[in-house]
């Protein structure tokens, strides 16, 4: 928690008068409850709630008819696409150019994938490369993005009869 501890005034939970001060300058919790463990962020995470927030999710689902569960799930998924594409600072757009850009396939093998491509970027810097399909990103990704590992693997393919 990036915060700066201040006195302030007694906290509800334990009386303690020591408390951090956000970023906005306004306090939140006293320093030993906002540190305790097992502390429940919101009233649906408390076991005591668990069953009532059970109820009211099948009741939400039952009540849900096929085209607003589809249009619900359709939603979702839009949301975790951008939300996965804010990681690397892209947007749905510029994704989108990117692909148009590749022509649709993968940089490295050119093979047009049936779903999306992944976005490959430099752990070092977190710049973005260029979208690849899985296999690709992964064999990148295991090979820890060295030169001299993919060159070595290169030679060990071509001396054993490689293509």
């Amino acid at each position: 928690m990036s915060a700066t501890r201040v006195q302030g005034s007694p906290c509800k939970n334990c009386g303690s008068t020591e408390r951090y001060v956000r970023k906005n300058g306004r306090p939140s919790s006293c320093v030993r409850c906002a540190l305790r463990p097992g502390k429940w962020r919101t009233w649906a995470q408390r076991p005591e709630n668990r069953d009532r927030v059970n109820a009211r999710a099948r009741a939400f689902r039952k009540n849900l008819s096929p085209e607003k569960a589809a249009e619900y799930r359709l939603k979702k998924r839009e949301q975790a696409r951008r939300k996965r594409l804010e990681a690397y600072g892209l947007t749905v757009a510029a994704y989108d150019s990117m692909l148009a850009a590749q022509g649709g396939v993968c940089a490295i093998c050119k093979r047009r994938q049936s779903g999306n491509l992944h976005v490959d970027h430099c752990h070092r810097t977190n710049a973005v490369r260029s979208l690849l399909c899985f296999n690709c990103n992964d064999g990148l990704g295991r090979f820890k993005d060295s030169v001299a590992l993919l060159e070595r693997a290169r030679e060990y393919l071509v001396a054993h009869g490689g293509k």
